[in-house]
C-alpha cells in the first residue's frame, strides 16, 4: 500500500456500495448453491436470474428460487420476504419482471412470481397486474413472453 502524502486526497470510501455489491455475492452464491436456510433445496432453474431479481427488489426480500414445472411448462419463481415486510408496490417488481420475462424465453417457459413471507404464507400479488404487463393468477402474476 502506498502512503499518503499530507496534501494528498483521502480516498473515497462507499461503504454501502461495498455492501450492497457482497450482498449480492451471498446472495448469487446462495442462489447457484441452491441453498436454503431451512433445508437443503434442489438446484433452481435459472440461478442466475434468481440473484438478479433479488437484486432489483428492495431491501425486503431475503431469496429466490425457480422451478420448473414442465407440465404448465412454467418457471415458478418463489421471492420470500424477511420479517415484517408485507408487498410490492409495481415501481419495485417493473426490473424483475423484466428479468424473469427474458428467464422465462430462454427456458422456454412462463414465468410466474410468487411472493412468500417469512412464514411460508402467500403474499398476494395479483394487483401488479393492473400496472405491469402480466397476469393475476391465484395471488401470482403470470409474465409472458412480448
Amino acid at each position: 500500500m502506498t502512503a499518503l502524502s499530507p496534501t494528498s486526497p483521502a480516498p473515497v470510501r462507499r461503504p454501502a456500495l461495498a455492501v450492497f455489491f457482497v450482498l449480492l455475492m451471498v446472495a448469487a452464491m446462495l442462489a447457484l448453491a441452491g441453498c436454503s436456510s431451512a433445508s437443503p433445496a434442489p438446484k433452481s432453474a435459472q440461478p442466475e436470474v434468481d440473484a438478479a431479481v433479488v437484486a432489483t427488489l428492495p431491501d425486503d426480500f431475503a431469496k429466490a428460487f425457480t422451478e420448473y414445472d414442465e407440465g404448465d411448462a412454467e418457471c415458478v419463481t418463489t421471492v420470500t420476504t424477511l420479517p415484517y415486510r408485507y408487498g410490492l408496490s409495481a415501481s419495485m417488481t417493473e426490473d424483475a419482471v423484466d428479468l424473469l420475462r427474458e428467464g422465462g424465453e430462454r427456458l422456454g417457459c412462463v414465468a410466474v412470481l410468487h411472493v412468500v413471507n417469512d412464514d411460508g404464507d402467500q403474499v398476494d400479488i395479483g394487483h401488479l397486474a393492473k400496472y405491469l404487463p402480466v397476469e393475476a393468477r391465484d395471488g401470482d402474476i403470470v409474465i409472458r413472453s412480448s
